[in-house]
């Protein structure tokens, strides 16, 4: 882990440097991968590791979720917004799901605002949520 915070700091440094050196217009993934910081294998799979440690759905929520989401929603895919509920059930957490039947990305946020302020809060009010992951 050591080598993967040396090299995050060299990359920082390299890309701060090319910004005031540039005034901010080379592009990013120049920036991001200059020529002198080539990956070793090792670093790579340090990257990886870090990335893959931060993937939505990759670990069980630490506190209970309410997660609704617009069956018409034209901007993120339904089915995508339900593998996360069903990959944080699968992991033990505690969600409580949602469909808006009718609604498509905007009006979903109109329609689902209500119900996760009132979920929220009952959870300040001390009223405990077990979830719906039973449900399909």
């Amino acid at each position: 882990d050591h080598s993967f915070q040396v090299y995050v700091q060299r990359l920082r440094s390299a890309v701060e440097a090319r910004r005031s050196l540039t005034g901010g217009g080379v592009p990013t993934q120049q920036l991001l991968f200059p020529a002198h910081l080539e990956l070793t294998p090792g670093q790579v799979q340090a990257w990886q590791a870090r990335l893959a440690q931060n993937k939505l759905g990759g670990t069980k929520p630490a506190a209970p979720v309410f997660q609704y989401h617009a069956l018409f929603d034209e901007m993120v895919e339904y089915q995508q917004a339900a593998d996360l509920r069903r990959s944080w059930c699968n992991r033990g957490g505690n969600v409580t799901w949602t469909t808006l039947p009718l609604a498509e990305h905007v009006l979903g946020l109109v329609e689902g605002q209500p119900l996760g302020i009132a979920w929220l809060s009952a959870r300040f009010a001390g009223i405990p949520t077990f979830g719906n992951c039973l449900l399909p």
